[in-house]
């Protein structure tokens, strides 16, 4: 897989991890990408590959951080 191609991918998962996190957390869709633009400066298909792969782990933690915080199964 080349760099546009992998670049490619993962927007795509920072754009449904985004949706995801927005959903969970009752904010509005786009809250989370705009955060993002916010703190890289870039919009999403100006990152680099290593700037993409940054942020995508950074929205994985925050998900992950949401689903525990929202877990009321005790």
């Amino acid at each position: 897989m080349n760099d546009i191609e992998a670049k490619a991918r993962l927007r795509n998962r920072i754009r449904a991890l985004a949706d995801q996190i927005d959903r969970g957390a009752d904010l509005f869709l786009g809250t989370t990408l705009a955060s993002l633009l916010k703190t890289t400066g870039k919009p999403l298909h100006e990152l680099t590959l290593d700037e993409l792969e940054a942020a995508h782990s950074d929205l994985l933690r925050r998900r992950d951080r949401l689903g525990r915080s929202g877990d009321d199964s005790d």
